[in-house]
């Protein structure tokens, strides 16, 4: 009776209110707790209870740059002060991250990716970053920008970035690959954005590209030498989904628009616009994917060397990377996959079966083949695995058969889809 009596005392009854006094951050040497401020519900002189309180440690928690949040009510009982004690990480502000990824297909076509990304983050008091890449592979980079929000909330941001890329392409002429080609680009671009909420944001501005186009094995079927591209860009992209690959819901979407002009610098004047959208849809055991994307040059005669290129595992499986290149197209697709096996349920890694049917449309190919319609069946077996995103495959598409294994993060370009985004 004694126990039961000390308890109650000292026991916080969690469905206790509250008015709160203030609202104080301690402890943060790097992050500006301004900032953090703007992530919270909980304000003076308002009468929360716990569960407000909690949510609002989640949300301070998931904060790139900490390792967790505590709080205390301290002061008046009745009116207490509300302390949080954010724990920034200990390692940083630097922080570097390695990434990889690879791409075997049953023809023999081995393509790999290895690279390393640098972030010194806090580099002022609205959130700075200073972010670095460097990759060699298929496709090797060397890259380095500035993401600078302009308000303490982070809404509003300006972005110049720098660029040096060479990248290995094979070309195909009706099905049959008859040359390799490499693209040599050195360039930069200067963007102004926003952030909408947590899972959207668009940018636009100035980009400038020189590019030179050489043939290293084969056959030319795109023209040699260099020009300069030069104009307008814009993007935009949304991503509620819970997991970077293999996510069980959500919406990923993405839009890119380029204009070159030689008004605004270039050599050569084009327009493109593309855009894609997936729709993961949980199903009991089962996960559906249905996806949507096309682009098109509006007309504007692209370059070969800038057009479409649809092939490879994530946007039309059966044709090898490059396979097709056009200057416009569409694809619609949708994937039944069935869960197998948890690996580390804790992190949700499982790996999954599944069937993808897949059909689209090709317009105005850089190939002397004549527009026509695509079809396509695939089978996989992947998913998130400790060693990362690992899928084995085959695809049968109109003219073509293809068999892969892919690890880690996409190689390759080519389409919107072959961005992470839509892994």
């Amino acid at each position: 009776q004694d126990y039961a009596a000390w308890r109650q005392r000292v026991t916080v009854r969690q469905g206790i209110q509250t008015r709160i006094a203030a609202v104080e951050f301690e402890g943060l040497k790097r992050i500006n707790p301004e900032y953090l401020r703007t992530l919270t519900t909980v304000h003076a002189g308002d009468t929360v209870d716990i569960a407000a309180i909690s949510r609002d440690a989640t949300r301070l928690a998931v904060v790139d740059g900490l390792d967790g949040v505590e709080y205390k009510l301290s002061g008046n009982p009745d009116n207490p002060v509300l302390v949080w004690q954010p724990r920034e990480r200990q390692i940083g502000p630097d922080y570097l991250r390695p990434n990889g990824g690879l791409y075997g297909a049953g023809d023999g076509d081995f393509l790999f990716e290895v690279g390393v990304e640098h972030v010194r983050r806090w580099i002022n008091s609205y959130g700075g970053q200073w972010r670095n890449r460097l990759q060699i592979g298929s496709d090797s980079l060397v890259q380095t920008g500035l993401y600078q929000p302009i308000n303490i909330p982070q809404t509003l941001f300006i972005e110049p970035g720098l660029f040096a890329r060479r990248s290995l392409e094979d070309v195909y002429n009706d099905g049959e690959r008859i040359a390799r080609y490499k693209f040599y680009d050195i360039g930069g671009q200067l963007d102004v954005g926003a952030n909408l909420g947590h899972d959207g944001q668009i940018k636009g501005g100035y980009f400038a590209t020189k590019r030179r186009t050489e043939v290293d094995i084969g056959t030319p079927l795109l023209p040699e030498g260099s020009a300069t591209d030069a104009g307008l860009a814009a993007t935009a992209t949304y991503d509620s989904r819970e997991a970077e690959s293999f996510a069980l819901h959500g919406l990923a979407a993405g839009l890119q628009y380029f204009r070159s002009a030689g008004s605004l610098g270039a050599d050569r004047n084009w327009q493109r616009i593309e855009a894609a959208a997936r729709k993961n849809v949980p199903a009991g055991k089962m996960l559906l994917w249905f996806t949507a994307a096309g682009g098109t040059d509006l007309g504007s005669a692209l370059p070969a060397d800038r057009a479409f290129s649809l092939g490879g595992p994530q946007s039309f499986p059966g044709y090898s990377p490059g396979e097709i290149r056009a200057r416009r197209y569409w694809t619609v697709d949708g994937a039944f996959l069935w869960s197998l096996a948890d690996i580390l349920s804790i992190l949700s890694q499982k790996l999954y079966g599944g069937v993808k049917l897949q059909g689209g449309r090709v317009y105005q190919r850089v190939d002397p083949v004549p527009d026509g319609t695509l079809y396509g069946v695939s089978a996989f077996f992947g998913g998130r695995t400790p060693i990362g995103t690992l899928t084995f495959g085959a695809g049968w598409a109109t003219g073509s058969t293809a068999y892969w294994v892919t690890l880690g993060t996409p190689v390759g370009s080519g389409t919107i889809l072959n961005q992470p985004l839509f892994r």
